[in-house]
């Protein structure tokens, strides 16, 4: 039996500190790949390593002092790191996003959409696991620490607390710190931040769950109110049109493209509407992902980043309680209102939400057969399209005399594409220098924005036919995830990879058309450009082109011409792209954040 080395309490530090610096080298490996640029910064920034290398050293230094043993205390502290690191590795990979704590609230979404993307193999990820169970074995077998004394693990345990506190509170939870620590990358593009300053200082420095919504500064109820009393609606329009909604599963206008032609064009009936709509493009929450997020400011008029900057899952964190949204406004008017989504009524808690936002019914996949057709793992679009055009023809057999309101998500085209070919034919014509697997990839994507387009028509030839007054508004959630390193979208010539605020914009921007049937539209209906605006203004649009208000949505139509997109990074105000407001534009900001925490605490 080989013999094991023993070592003094000092010298088992010693270890634990050896042991902590090849878990941030590991962390670093699995961020980083090859990335030299990273590494120097990192080796020229020695303060980024030891921000990293910090908690875990005290967490593995906390646990050796309650068990004596170097293993136990390796192995605990070890598994979690490399587990955060893998599936950070892999967000990033799928969703262009790193890992935030507010993630764990959309465990079971993750899981869900997990079954349906193919793991590719990491050598990265596969030699650092193989080198840390090394590293384990090794532990096991031929290290061994001497008892410690009492008086040396109090002393030690003390210390490390009053480390962890100060540390915290004075370094970690420093916004200011975190954000002016230089990078070599692009500032704007979140993976590169956290793959830089290190996965571990950016979780501690954002260690909240995100479920702790604090009231904004200068709030109170009263101020909310006499904001909203400077906001009412004199006059209603009194004949309001039924309208359908449509929010469209990673739909956005390839046509933009510089390098993208097709056999067929994908985008038929949208062109053809576009004509005669109101239309303009919305920027959204989050890219190749986020549903959830569109769908609440598009709901409620309110934003996701002006609530809470590290975009958790609104669904779960905010909408606790009933909550005024658009549909509250449709039924003070006497609608009757409906949520569609073919999807899981448990995935982002939309069963209890479309409640809370005010819809009388929904409809989701558990109400469907279960030979529904799919199209890869979602229900088809052609079946979504039925369902939106049967429930209306059942409201108006059943409520003639009542305004109807019918959200629906839809899902077909949620990724993964397959990177292989289907039987339908082509429709894109492939690019110069792309793999197989990649045409492959993007043309599956336009079969499915085809698919969505045929969605649109059909309804739009539906309610065409209709006595009825009716609009329909119809929207992207998010662009669509095509492959890691966006050579997809750089293969059609879609910029979204430049380091400029042009580029970043593009890349959170998806189209929008209203558009009403021969009954409802005449010469003074709203018609072309709209503009582009975040997402949290498309309420607003809409409700512009029915002519119906409320004293919210007053407001925000007014924020709206001050302040026309608001994100995380960068504003827009007058169509120019900046990164500061004036002190008009913080004040009316401010006010927004005042109404919307009213309206999601207190109203």
């Amino acid at each position: 039996m080989m013999k094991k080395f023993t070592l003094t309490f000092n010298k088992s530090l010693a270890l634990i500190a050896l042991l902590s610096l090849i878990l941030v080298i590991a962390q670093s490996v699995i961020q980083n790949g090859i990335d030299i640029a990273v590494y120097w910064f990192q080796i020229t920034n020695p303060i980024i390593i030891l921000l990293n290398f910090l908690p875990i050293f005290v967490l593995m230094g906390f646990i050796f002092c309650l068990t004596n043993s170097i293993w136990k205390s390796f192995f605990v502290t070890s598994l979690p790191v490399t587990l955060l690191l893998i599936i950070n590795y892999y967000k990033s990979y799928f969703l262009d996003a790193p890992l935030v704590l507010a993630d764990i609230t959309q465990a079971f979404e993750a899981l869900s959409i997990a079954q349906n993307y193919t793991l590719t193999f990491s050598l990265r990820i596969f030699l650092i696991c193989v080198l840390l169970l090394f590293i384990l074995v090794f532990l096991i077998l031929r290290i061994k620490s001497s008892k410690k004394t009492k008086e040396q693990s109090i002393t030690t345990i003390l210390l490390i607390t009053l480390i962890s506190t100060i540390s915290y509170y004075f370094i970690y939870s420093n916004q200011y710190i975190y954000e002016n620590v230089a990078i070599p990358v692009n500032p704007f593009y979140d993976v590169g931040i956290v793959s830089s300053k290190g996965l571990i200082y950016s979780l501690l420095s954002k260690t909240e769950l995100d479920v702790t919504y604090n009231a904004p500064e200068g709030y109170s109820k009263e101020i909310a109110e006499k904001i909203l009393d400077n906001y009412t609606v004199s006059t209603q329009n009194t004949s309001t049109p039924n309208v359908i909604a449509i929010m469209s599963e990673a739909f956005f206008d390839p046509q933009e493209a510089l390098n993208i032609d097709f056999y067929s064009n994908p985008l038929i009936n949208y062109n053809k509407l576009k004509k005669e709509a109101y239309y303009g493009n919305i920027v959204v929450p989050g890219f190749a992902g986020s549903t959830a997020s569109t769908e609440f400011e598009f709901l409620t008029g309110m934003n996701v980043f002006s609530i809470d900057l590290s975009m958790p899952n609104i669904y779960k964190t905010h909408i606790t309680q009933p909550t005024y949204s658009i549909v509250d406004l449709f039924k003070s008017l006497d609608y009757s209102t409906l949520a569609i989504h073919p999807g899981e009524s448990w995935f982002y808690n939309r069963k209890n939400v479309y409640k809370d936002l005010g819809f009388d019914s929904s409809i989701f996949k558990s109400d469907l057969p279960k030979d529904t057709p799919k199209t890869n793992y979602y229900i088809n679009d052609s079946v979504t399209s039925k369902l939106i055009i049967e429930n209306y023809e059942k409201h108006l057999q059943n409520n003639p005399d009542k305004n109807y309101f019918n959200f629906t998500v839809t899902i077909q085209n949620h990724g993964p594409y397959m990177n292989y070919e289907t039987e339908r034919p082509a429709i894109l014509k492939r690019p110069d220098n792309i793999s197989d697997e990649l045409y492959n990839v993007l043309n599956n994507y336009m079969l499915g924005l085809s698919d969505a387009d045929k969605l649109l028509g059909d309804v739009a030839n539906y309610i065409n036919t209709l006595d009825e007054p009716t609009v329909l508004i119809f929207f992207g959630d998010h662009l669509p995830f095509f492959d890691s390193e966006l050579l997809g979208y750089d293969a059609i010539g879609y910029d979204i990879t430049t380091n400029n605020l042009e580029s970043l914009k593009r890349k959170y921007t998806t189209p929008f058309i209203i558009w009403g049937n021969d009954a409802f539209r005449t010469a003074n209906t709203l018609k072309g450009y709209a503009g582009d605006i975040s997402s949290n203004y498309l309420a607003n649009k809409l409700l512009n082109y029915i002519n119906i208000s409320s004293p919210f949505f007053e407001f925000t139509k007014m924020l709206e011409e001050k302040i026309n997109i608001i994100a995380p990074n960068y504003f827009e105000t007058n169509n120019k792209l900046v990164l500061e407001l004036t002190e008009n534009q913080n004040e009316l900001l401010q006010q927004y954040k005042i109404l919307e925490y009213y309206i999601l605490k207190e109203k």
